[in-house]
């Protein structure tokens, strides 16, 4: 049986304790003179963490986009496809209080017009592949960008 006082006094020293062993980092800041404006760096534990230096965080290298070949972009054999810009597969989901939803399909695209959608079929837990299109250039800001 556990001695509760005991067991509590060795629990109070521990967690007082506890700085010596773990404590926080060591943060300082310095700041410099570039270009005729003042930068701040910082440091954690002596590693600097503001790197303004190209050179020293240099940008990835740009990519170009292989041709797209449908053949490869097929879905996997096991795949539950939820929509794939067909009427058929707009059947998949309805509106939220289960009624057939007011979305539309245009040009194979889901389009909203009111209210959320769901899918008629229940999920636990799984892996959740989108595929999605973006405008060239959007207008506006966050959601309202495209």
């Amino acid at each position: 049986m556990i001695n509760l006082p005991r067991f509590s006094c060795i629990l109070t020293i521990l967690a007082g304790s506890c700085h010596l062993f773990g404590g926080s980092p060591e943060v300082r800041t310095e700041v410099r003179e570039q270009g005729g404006k003042k930068v701040t760096y910082m440091y954690i534990d002596g590693i600097k963490v503001h790197e303004t230096d190209p050179s020293k965080q240099p940008f990835p290298p740009v990519v170009e986009p292989k041709p797209y070949d449908a053949g490869k972009a097929k879905a996997p054999d096991n795949a539950v496809v939820l929509f794939d810009g067909t009427q058929a597969s707009l059947n998949n989901w309805s509106a939220m209080n289960g009624k057939p939803t007011k979305w539309k399909l245009v040009d194979g695209a889901l389009v909203s017009n009111k209210g959320n959608i769901r899918t008629k079929q229940e999920f636990g837990s799984c892996k959740v592949y989108l595929e999605f299109a973006t405008p060239k250039s959007g207008k506006g800001t966050g959601q309202g960008s495209g």
